[in-house]
């Protein structure tokens, strides 16, 4: 998931719709990311990791929030549980996914919270005597942690599968750094070129992204430990991706201004979109969690409108929403843990909107305080 400033992220929701990957995603999850997140999904906040020549102040281990049933398998379906969004005000709030009244979990934070793929942990940053720092807290704000402040400024973080780490990535690209949000231990993944965005795959291997290269964005994959470092072929590649709720394929937009698909397993690629005339180029693709749909901003004549595509190039393509009259545009995306819905906030007007998959029906979302990136919490279907 794509980090994103949250002050300058509602700056740019200030300046995006008129009319829904979580998550840059959230993450799957927000990937507020979130927007592109994505998954996701497209908000974000700032992980740090230690500097390499201190040593972490020692960290108590804060106690788990109680379950109260079993947990959502990070690569299989879920449930659509809290949702959760921060506010103008600095807070971060949470609200019934039917909706309904809002209970305020943290307050004096940026307001981008990105979800635990367990469900029951909330990332968020929060600013103290001029310097943001990342923190963790449980589901209801209890157990709230500051993290070790970083070397450099992050760009991309993502969490484990495991729920119980973080992986980040340096803004201008370098080594990975996967923290312990319990303990603040960390271990560094370094690859033969920088990395700027990563993601972990169900075998434990990791999905990397390098952009130092002249000819454009470089995917591998990699292991934890630095090794078997393997290429990944990707046809026209940008650095904007997501990967499928399976993690066994991952949707990216192209320089050519089409939406591939790419099979990690044989490495066999599809084009889900064509341009044409009237549509110039589709971008910020969002995998829907179920693996059926890639959500993309479509770039039209004038403006552009976001669409569902079919994730198996086959089908017709649901446009959603209005079309949004600027030609910068894009949608901060984070889809609903059963993939029955999405929501997604344009970077030209703020505005923000919920689709209905089933019946394409769009609606303005007005939600108290409405002010920053938008997460999901998973839950046991």
């Amino acid at each position: 998931m794509r980090v994103f400033v949250p002050l300058l992220l509602i700056a740019l929701c200030a300046t995006a719709c008129t009319g829904q990957a979580a998550e840059r995603s959230q993450p799957a999850s927000w990937s507020p990311a979130a927007a592109g997140t994505p998954s996701v999904s497209a908000v974000a906040i700032a992980i740090p990791t230690p500097r390499a020549t201190e040593t972490p102040t020692a960290m108590a281990t804060p106690s788990r929030p109680p379950r109260l049933g079993p947990v959502p398998d990070p690569w299989g379906p879920a449930a659509n549980g809290l949702i959760l969004y921060g506010t103008t005000a600095g807070d971060i709030v949470t609200m019934p996914a039917a909706g309904g009244s809002t209970k305020t979990i943290l307050r004096d934070t940026a307001g981008v919270p990105v979800l635990s793929p367990d469900g029951s942990r909330v990332l968020f940053e929060r600013t103290a005597a001029g310097e943001t720092n990342g923190w963790v807290a449980n589901i209801d704000g209890s157990e709230a942690h500051a993290l070790p402040t970083p070397d450099a400024k992050i760009g991309w973080e993502e969490w484990a599968p495991d729920s119980h780490r973080v992986l980040t990535a340096p803004e201008a690209g370098g080594d990975v750094t996967i923290l312990d949000v319990d303990t603040g231990s960390t271990t560094g993944v370094h690859a033969p070129i920088p990395i700027r965005e990563a993601s972990w795959l169900p075998d434990g291997r990791l999905l990397v992204v390098s952009t130092s290269d002249p000819a454009g964005p470089v995917y591998a994959t990699i292991a934890e430990n630095g090794s078997g470092y393997a290429l990944v072929h990707a046809t026209n590649a940008t650095e904007d991706y997501s990967l499928s709720g399976d993690g066994t394929r991952f949707a990216y937009n192209g320089a050519d201004g089409v939406i591939h698909v790419v099979e990690l397993s044989g490495g066999r690629e599809i084009r889900l979109t064509k341009p044409d005339p009237t549509h110039f180029a589709f971008q910020t693709p969002v995998f829907s969690p179920d693996g059926r749909w890639v959500k993309s901003d479509r770039i039209d004549v004038v403006g552009y409108k976001v669409v569902l595509v079919p994730a198996n190039g086959k089908g017709k393509v649901v446009e959603l929403g209005p079309e949004q009259q600027q030609d910068n545009g894009e949608t901060v995306t984070t889809w609903a843990p059963d993939a029955t819905s999405l929501i997604f906030t344009c970077s030209n007007t703020g505005e923000t909107w919920k689709s209905d998959v089933a019946t394409a029906s769009t609606a303005r979302v007005t939600w108290p305080g409405l002010g920053g990136g938008i997460g999901w919490q998973r839950v046991e279907p």
